[in-house]
């Protein structure tokens, strides 16, 4: 449910679809997403995004803190509250992070019963998040410094060289190409998959749509999906114009959820 609001969100923000061109994108999405994972709940994609346009809101599963009811979770792209704060719980982590940073509030996730994910939206390089004096620049259309980050627990997502090779083999094995910024890539339809190293052991794995072309769209953008900590994904995106950063993108996205985290061990990148 939350990856097809990432999805959605990631369009939204990169200047929207409407009718027919976007469901045509996103049955595009719901066919790459069914080839990354082979678990069945990417099969309801669409009928996900669907709901996730027309308002419609799961049961959530994060505890407030004081001064708010279980229910009160964010569902609105301009919600401001930075006072209320969400505890989550994942395994041994425990996190409090300020409402206002929510797209969407935690939900569960996935087959097993603690399964957990949620979307945080803020801006670039300081990790601002919605308030009065940052909406407007949240309300432009385009990436610009926008970042959205997905935090996926047990949500059975590939990283490393698993989801390169995924990538790969429904690329057609594509010619690999040398391109910016000492990255290799290859294409596949509508993205071109970066990486370095080598297909077996690679490093900096990023998926981007391309910058130029009829799929670039008015905003293009990367991604990360990294491996953070024991079954905790996050899944992280941007504009493409950070795109020779994410080293230093990497090293303060993981510093912003460190803040965020109470209790259990540090996230680190481990693939």
């Amino acid at each position: 449910m939350v990856n097809a609001r990432l999805r959605a969100s990631v369009y939204a923000i990169g200047g929207g679809l409407e009718g027919n061109a976007f469901r045509e994108r996103a049955a595009k999405v719901t066919v790459s997403l069914r080839q990354i994972s082979r678990h069945v709940w990417f099969a309801f994609i669409l009928l996900l995004i669907a709901s996730f346009l027309n308002g419609l809101r799961g049961e959530p599963i994060a505890s407030q803190g004081a001064g708010g009811s279980r229910n009160n979770v964010p569902s609105q792209s301009s919600d401001t509250d930075a006072s209320t704060v969400i505890t989550v719980h994942m395994g041994d982590v425990t996190m409090k992070i300020p409402k206002a940073y929510f797209l969407s509030p935690p939900r569960h996730e996935g087959r097993s019963s603690d399964a957990i994910a949620f979307l945080l939206l803020s801006l670039l390089p300081d990790f601002a998040p919605r308030s009065p004096a940052t909406l407007p620049e949240f309300a432009v259309p385009g990436w610009h410094r926008q970042i959205l980050i997905g935090v996926f627990y047990k949500g059975y997502m590939q990283t490393g060289a698993a989801l390169l090779n995924t990538w790969y083999h429904y690329s057609n094995e594509a010619e690999i190409r040398s391109g910016q910024f000492g990255y290799h890539f290859f294409q596949k339809p509508g993205f071109d998959e970066l990486f370095k190293g080598t297909l077996e052991n690679p490093t900096d794995i990023v998926s981007c749509r391309p910058a130029s072309g009829p799929l670039s769209g008015p905003s293009p953008y990367c991604e990360r999906i990294v491996l953070v900590g024991p079954d905790i994904t996050v899944q992280y995106s941007f504009s493409r114009a950070y795109l020779g950063q994410t080293q230093s993108l990497d090293e303060h996205v993981i510093g912003f959820l460190n803040q965020l985290r109470i209790s259990g061990p540090e996230f680190r990148i481990v693939q």
